[in-house]
């Protein structure tokens, strides 16, 4: 019975980041999203080390990363936020301690745990080169012996990743390239002494040891990433395109061709021959970062349904913003009242402006046409939002007693008339609409006595 350890990155609703799947039962759980926060982005690299499991956590935008280290039974017990490494996305054990990539600056972070359990030391291991930012894309690491190996992209071209052919796989014991000119390199894993990588830009796995040079595997198409072995099989993960992009937060476009580019799979690879087969895990997360054979079976009966459980974050993500969104809205309509009252009609203008420039509103539709009838300015727009918000549903009443006056003003007194005897069947009460209808029908009656 296999079961892996699946990293997911970029992924929403936040928190669900990592699962279990029992690959031959083909039952996946959900792990405690609690072992950063409930906003967590997602979960980069990972590693097994003396009894504990160890995640690269995405924290926040700009590449804030973190180290959660888990025990066997996937408890959380340590989560240290890094400092001096920025965007971290692999790890390996090394020297007591971690080497991580520094991905935001091109290198190596060597990671010491203190004596002190709450806090862990960060020193550059190695670089690429001095730029200090992200600009060639280190990615994963692995370990041959005393060659410490990474996986990088190539030089970033001005549109971003998508196009970077130049990935290199880099012996940095010795700065010897052993393969160059892939199309987006991860996943560097090491089995038997021999070197294996993905080229996800081509689908593509590859493989180096000293004796037979590198050598292509096997191509299986789509965006592979993440890779996790036994004595027998290789566990590789495909994802589908990233809708948004981690560095520049811009939605990507794609229009698909295939359903292996709109869907994530597992596929089950015999090392000795090639021949495999895949299931998917589309329904669990389209963005798959690492895989990691578990060293015990877990029961998979502890886990709640999986799909339920993510049906129930977004209930919880879209009733928190509902109730967000209400708040704020709240908020902001009392200030615009508040100038509104005060008669400082700029100050109101601009904010309604902007809003009904991107969406409909009916009360801010009537304050708008109320402003420019208050301020004696431009009319037929005045009289546009007022219609605009009895369309969309605000208080009849206002509407049909300002507009009323506002056709009196401009000499429509029929149409004054038909809105005010309206406003004064909605509030039967209100003498000051009949002396207003009063007022209208005697300048009517003196402008026809005018005329004769």
């Amino acid at each position: 019975m296999t079961q892996l350890l699946i990293s997911f990155c970029n992924v929403f609703p936040r928190g669900l980041a990592l699962g279990i799947y029992d690959y031959e039962q083909e039952k996946f759980g959900w792990i405690d999203s609690s072992i950063v926060n409930e906003n967590i982005l997602g979960i980069d690299g990972m590693s097994f080390n003396n009894k504990k499991y160890y995640v690269i956590t995405q924290i926040s935008e700009g590449g804030i990363s973190g180290l959660a280290v888990m025990n066997d039974d996937l408890k959380l017990e340590k989560n240290y936020n890094l400092v001096e490494t920025i965007d971290a996305h692999s790890l390996i054990s090394y020297d007591g301690g971690f080497l991580v990539t520094n991905t935001g600056k091109n290198g190596i972070v060597k990671i010491t745990l203190e004596n002190d359990v709450d806090s862990i030391k960060e020193t550059e291991f190695w670089k690429y080169d001095d730029t200090g930012n992200d600009t060639v894309h280190v990615n994963s690491l692995a370990m041959i012996g005393n060659s410490i190996f990474v996986s990088l992209f190539g030089t970033k071209l001005s549109n971003g990743w998508r196009d970077v052919k130049t990935g290199k796989i880099i012996d940095t014991s010795t700065n010897t390239i052993i393969s160059e000119n892939l199309y987006q390199p991860h996943s560097l894993t090491v089995i038997d002494k021999t070197l294996y990588w993905l080229e996800s830009g081509t689908g593509t796995i590859h493989r180096y040891s000293q004796n037979k040079g590198h050598e292509i595997f096997l191509e299986l198409g789509g965006y592979l990433r993440g890779m996790a072995f036994d004595k027998k099989y290789l566990y590789v993960a495909s994802s589908g395109h990233r809708r948004k992009s981690r560095s520049s937060g811009v939605t990507n476009i794609y229009r698909f061709s295939s359903k292996e580019e709109s869907r994530s799979w597992i596929y089950k690879i015999n090392k000795k021959n090639g021949s495999f087969e895949r299931k998917e895990l589309t329904p669990y997360g389209i963005e798959i970062y690492d895989l990691l054979l578990l060293e015990k079976k877990y029961d998979m009966s502890r886990f709640e349904n999986p799909i339920t459980q993510r049906l129930w974050k977004y209930e919880d993500i879209y009733s928190n913003l509902i109730e967000k969104t209400m708040y704020i809205d709240h908020s902001f309509r009392s200030i615009i009242r508040e100038y509104v009252h005060k008669a400082e009609w700029e100050k109101a203008l601009v904010p309604i402006e902007q809003i009904l420039n991107r969406s409909e509103d009916a009360e801010l539709e009537y304050l708008l046409a109320f402003i420019l009838q208050s301020k004696k300015q431009m009319p037929d727009r005045s009289l546009e939002y007022y219609g605009l918000a009895l369309k969309h549903g605000f208080d009849e009443f206002w509407i049909r007693y300002n507009r009323g006056q506002l056709y009196a003003t401009l000499g429509n007194f029929d149409l004054a008339i038909m809105d005010l005897e309206r406003a004064l069947i909605l509030h039967p009460s209100d003498e000051n609409i009949s002396k207003l209808i009063s007022d209208i029908k005697n300048n009517m009656n003196n402008n026809l006595s005018h005329l004769n």
